[in-house]
């Protein structure tokens, strides 16, 4: 499938809808906030009216209410303040779009449930800790029971394949190609510099959304020279000039297990990726292949995150990766970081699959082109 990112949904412009939902939002969250409020036994200004008051009560709630504290809501029942607050952030807009009355509330909501989720989490791993068969997956777990990351599932923008395992990374020993490749590294790079040096105007923003189309996420890369590319493959057909400019490259990209679909795949490229660049999270078009990265220009200060797993490019290893799981990547150095990235089947899928997918890939397009 194609590489290229999609942007996320689009938001609505009408002012109606807009004026609504910030209505129904502050009235949701007046009484989420009254809840917590009297979970946490803090006293409100409710007036009996049956009961009749004095001047002087009067005067005593309003100082009283004049000097209240947030911090108060911490006393008696912290636990179940947070866990309510955490009920309450759930249905609360982004802190740009919170009116100002709730902004201070709500700021202090996300510090006690972020002290309870850090509590707990340090409870959990202490719970556990020296048992055997604790893996990164129930780190993971931990930290999703406690409410420190979300579960990171696979998202196809096209060919969703039903239960095929999520995981992040794959491990090298499932590809029988990686070794061959990796000796090849240093004359990969060879050529890559010397296309870097001779042809930089075929290294092409990767980013290119026209005039008129939503963008969201990737308003800062497009047509950015911040994420080029130079295509050895795009969409399922060869770009013969760079290919020959990169003749070893060609013959090293033949020990791969593509993936042939019309008009989609194989893809591979020469990613170059800024200095002080952030490409954003975002999520691939299909589990049915993955990507692989072979690193071949990695400075320090770049990180690569797929769902909950943080790694680090190495010169020379191969990363093979499940991209439809939400990913992002980081340059945060002062250096050019360059990958050469390409597509592979998942090797989860038997070959009979492999030929159900082309067929419905192949079928899908020509539905949509006729």
């Amino acid at each position: 499938m194609n590489h290229a990112p999609r942007p996320g949904p689009k938001h609505k412009q009408r002012g109606t809808t807009l004026l609504g939902l910030v209505v129904g939002l502050v009235l949701g969250l007046g009484v989420a906030l009254a809840v917590a409020v009297y979970v946490t036994k803090v006293p409100m200004p409710f007036t009996n009216k049956n009961q009749a008051r004095t001047p002087e009560q009067d005067a005593a709630e309003l100082r009283k209410n004049q000097n209240w504290d947030p911090n108060a809501l911490l006393q008696g029942k912290p636990k179940a303040a947070a866990l309510v607050y955490r009920d309450v952030l759930k249905i609360s807009p982004p802190a740009e779009y919170r009116p100002e009355s709730f902004r201070k509330p709500l700021a202090h909501a996300e510090q006690v449930v972020a002290m309870y989720s850090e509590a707990l989490e340090a409870s959990l791993l202490q719970a556990v800790d020296g048992l055997p068969g604790l893996s990164a997956r129930w780190r993971e777990a931990i930290s999703i029971l406690a409410g420190r990351s979300k579960p990171f599932l696979s998202q196809s923008n096209q060919l969703g394949v039903p239960r095929l395992p999520a995981q992040p990374f794959f491990r090298r020993e499932m590809f029988d190609w990686v070794p061959e490749l990796e000796k090849r590294t240093a004359d990969i790079r060879d050529e890559m510099i010397a296309a870097l040096s001779e042809a930089s105007a075929e290294f092409m923003p990767y980013v290119q959304y026209g005039a008129g189309d939503p963008v969201n996420q990737w308003a800062e890369l497009n047509h950015s020279r911040a994420w080029t590319s130079f295509h050895l493959y795009k969409g399922g057909e060869p770009v013969e000039a760079n290919l020959a400019r990169c003749p070893k490259t060609a013959e090293a990209l033949k020990l791969i297990d593509s993936v042939h679909l019309a008009g989609t795949c194989p893809n591979a490229m020469f990613s170059v990726l800024a200095p002080k660049t952030k490409i954003p999270p975002h999520h691939g078009e299909s589990n049915a292949r993955l990507v692989a990265h072979l690193p071949l220009v990695v400075p320090e200060q770049c990180l690569f995150r797929v769902g909950y797993d943080n790694r680090r490019w190495i010169e020379g290893e191969v990363i093979v990766f499940d991209d439809t799981i939400e990913h992002e990547a980081w340059n945060d150095s002062d250096e050019i970081r360059v990958v050469m990235i390409f597509d592979v089947w998942n090797p989860l899928l038997s070959l009979e699959e492999r030929q159900i997918v082309q067929r419905m890939a192949a079928a899908e397009r020509q539905f949509r082109l006729s």
